[in-house]
């Protein structure tokens, strides 16, 4: 099962058919987007436009997350704070910006 750790600022609480809600930020701008999980379809669904505007639902956000697109299932484990293990990922709703991206002039979200 894939494990997710979030910061506890970025937990969201659960919200009627959705769950393992959390913040991200933006790329390019100072917006917070909510990934959240389907109860019972176990899909991941962002709120960024790149999601919500697109037949084939997919983003970049989860893309970051290693969560498929597409409405498909998938189950995971999101864990809030406490310390990760080698080659797993936090998602931060804070922007982080790398070397790369800041001497392009780009934000970059760093997962």
């Amino acid at each position: 099962m894939k494990t997710i750790h979030i910061l506890d600022t970025a937990r969201l609480p659960d919200e009627g058919q959705f769950v393992n809600r959390f913040r991200v930020s933006s790329e390019s701008s100072s917006s917070l987007y909510v990934i959240s999980q389907h109860r019972e379809g176990r899909w991941f669904g962002c709120s960024c436009p790149g999601w919500t505007r697109r037949p084939v639902r997919n983003c970049k956000h989860l893309q970051a997350l290693g969560l498929p697109g597409g409405q498909t299932p998938l189950d995971v484990r999101v864990v809030a704070g406490g310390a990760m293990r080698a080659g797993e990922r936090m998602a931060d709703p804070e922007p982080t910006y790398s070397e790369k991206a800041t001497s392009l002039g780009r934000r970059k979200l760093d997962l």
